[in-house]
């Protein structure tokens, strides 16, 4: 360097070390952000598809729907996001990030495809009931027993039990509620090994399980969180492929696709509608997540009409194009009401919905 307003230049192996060691430095960055995992689940845009090609029902009441009837899901990451993930996935338009305390509740992380299982298997019960309920069909139901939606960590239950499995009876016992079974539980004693008769969800196939009782504040304790699990006799075998699908979003788009193939074909007016929201045996419909997501899903697949739970309309707006028309419902009645309006048509047989919608969750 030599006088003022020199030029500094930086030349040979000593600069050419300090590069290299920048370089080191940011690959290191890089893989140790490949593996190091934050609690934040990646959502986005799943896919819609015609509801029609999951329906399996009886060849001589089906009639060809003129329209089709979409379900959509969201494409969630099947692990927390890794930190290299977490700029893309933040500035993607498309994609939000859930904590994972909100996506998972109390549900262990290792559980969570199977709740999202027995979601769906007891949504596409409710959604079948639902259905033919409101075409006339008669649809009886029953309690089946206390069905398992939590296996709590380290708790005795843990060892011997998993979500979705229905507990009938307790030490020859029958618990066709939650509160029977909660019930028998607090009469035994801390320590007790009891012997538990289990099913699955819409089978009556069962076997024994044995399992030896914890203490939690000087009371006997299993471990788990139950609800009482319904059953339903249909007059025939209505059959829905889930397609991997889990959660119980899919709820109300099952049972307008089945009214529609059941009904004449002629429920969505030759539009392509899709629908979103859990749906009970009594024809209630409630909020599912992610619709934001979905609704950019359905548009991509085509449809016209996008039916959503009231609670969640606004969320829909806010990502749909003039293309898409959004309604918000609360009840499969409200959404047969939409589909009327813009030109649908349905024969009911009988209008009738009696089926119990309350099932609350209990903790043993």
């Amino acid at each position: 360097m030599e006088g003022k307003g020199a030029t500094i230049r930086f030349t040979g192996p000593k600069w050419a070390n300090i590069l290299a060691g920048i370089a080191v430095v940011v690959l290191a960055i890089v893989v140790v952000a490949s593996f190091i995992r934050i609690p934040y689940y990646a959502m986005s845009p799943g896919k819609a598809q015609p509801v029609s090609q999951l329906l399996t029902l009886p060849t001589d009441l089906v009639h060809k729907p003129r329209g089709s009837v979409l379900l959509t899901d969201v494409s969630v990451s099947d692990r927390p996001i890794r930190l290299i993930d977490l700029i893309p996935d933040w500035l993607s338009s498309n994609t939000v990030l859930v904590k994972a305390a909100d996506l998972l509740g109390p549900t262990p992380a290792n559980e969570l495809a199977a709740q999202g299982a027995w979601e769906m298997e007891t949504s596409k019960l409710s959604a079948t009931a639902a259905a033919l309920s409101m075409l006339g069909y008669p649809v009886a139901e029953k309690n089946q027993g206390a069905v398992i939606v939590v296996v709590l960590p380290h708790s005795p239950a843990s060892r011997a039990l998993r979500v979705g499995q229905v507990i009938v009876a307790m030490n020859g016992h029958p618990t066709p509620t939650a509160q029977q079974l909660s019930k028998y539980i607090r009469a035994a004693r801390p320590g007790e090994r009891v012997k538990l008769l289990v099913g699955r969800v819409g089978s009556n196939k069962v076997h024994n399980i044995e399992v030896t009782l914890g203490t939690r504040a000087r009371a006997p304790y299993l471990g788990v969180l139950i609800t009482t699990q319904h059953s339903f006799t249909f007059p025939f075998k209505v059959g829905i492929r889930s397609d991997q699908i889990g959660g119980p979003s899919a709820g109300l788009a099952f049972a307008l696709g089945i009214i529609d193939e059941l009904s004449g074909g002629q429920l969505t007016g030759g539009k392509v509608v899709a629908a979103t929201g859990t749906i009970t045996a009594s024809g209630a419909v409630g909020p599912v997540g992610g619709v934001a997501e979905k609704t950019i899903a359905v548009e991509r697949a085509g449809a016209q009409v996008f039916i959503v739970p009231k609670e969640e309309y606004k969320q829909a707006l806010s990502k749909a194009t003039p293309r898409l028309a959004v309604y918000p419902v609360s009840s499969l009645t409200g959404a047969i009401d939409v589909l009327k309006s813009l030109g649908g048509t349905l024969k009911l047989r009988t209008y009738h919905l009696n089926l119990s919608n309350k099932y609350p969750v209990r903790r043993e």
